[in-house]
């Protein structure tokens, strides 16, 4: 894999001037350059804390971004989650790394759904030398954080009410978010309601994405195709679950909830 400097700086540039990091530790070879690049930038973002490190002796402090530049075109996918992992308990905010595209010789090595258990985004980019990824990584927060131990038990309902639940997905693009939505909609499959996926589209499409491990047969109970989101309004449902804002800049005559 081979990287061209100013084509990876160029984004790095970006990324920094958004994220305004007070520290960065690179990792990987050929890194010393991308750390001098970053420290040009303190007259626009402010002065940043750098450090240099191999995969072999990573630190145990935690820095508030990581660049990683690893090529792990040879390794197994197990170990290129390992790497992964390892270089997020080294990022209090974010992990950026630049992978190789999607290539016909690997086509599954570095595409999305190989990370589908961590919280990231990605784009795809063209250099000179082909295709190239940016993933940005994000920590997964603590499941069990203060304030949420002594949670007192709401009283257990007499009968249960089975309910139409709609989930208006937002997009078909691999997020955090996203994948919270859809693993919901599969719990509350479990816990007997009916569970339907809508996504308003004028082709005829499934509102699931496709990197998705839902079971259309098991985790949901159908798929509903709507061409406008006033559509949704003749909809037989109990309840319509949305995740954007942008989606009730309208008022829904079905009872709405908005999560988040």
């Amino acid at each position: 894999m081979y990287l061209s400097f100013f084509e990876i700086a160029k984004h790095l540039k970006i990324f920094i001037e958004s994220e305004r990091p007070k520290s960065i530790l690179f990792v990987g070879e050929n890194c010393e350059g991308y750390m001098r690049f970053s420290k040009s930038l303190a007259f626009s973002v402010g002065e940043i804390d750098t450090s240099l490190a191999g995969l072999e002796n990573l630190p145990d402090e935690k820095y508030h971004m990581v660049f990683a530049q690893i090529n792990m075109d040879g390794f197994e996918n197990e170990k290129v989650l390992n790497v992964i992992s390892s270089l997020l308990n080294c990022a209090d905010k974010v992990l950026f790394m630049v992978l190789p595209y999607l290539s016909k010789i690997n086509l599954r090595k570095f595409h999305p759904t190989l990370f589908k258990d961590f919280d990231f985004t990605y784009t795809v980019f063209d250099t000179v030398y082909g295709k190239y990824q940016i993933y940005i990584f994000y920590p997964q927060k603590e499941a069990t954080q203060k304030g949420y131990l002594n949670v007192r038990e709401l009283p257990k309902a007499k009968t249960k009410r089975i309910l139409k639940i709609g989930y208006l997905i937002p997009h078909q693009g691999l997020t955090g978010g996203l994948k919270s939505l859809l693993e919901q909609m599969r719990k509350m499959k479990r816990l007997g309601h009916e569970v339907y996926a809508i996504y308003v589209s004028d082709k005829e499409e499934s509102a699931i994405p496709s990197w998705s491990d839902i079971d259309k047969e098991r985790d949901i109970s159908g798929e509903i195709i709507i061409k406008n989101l006033e559509e949704a309004d003749y909809l037989d449902l109990d309840v319509l679950m949305i995740g954007f804002m942008t989606q009730i800049a309208r008022d829904f005559k079905i009872k709405t909830v908005y999560w988040e």
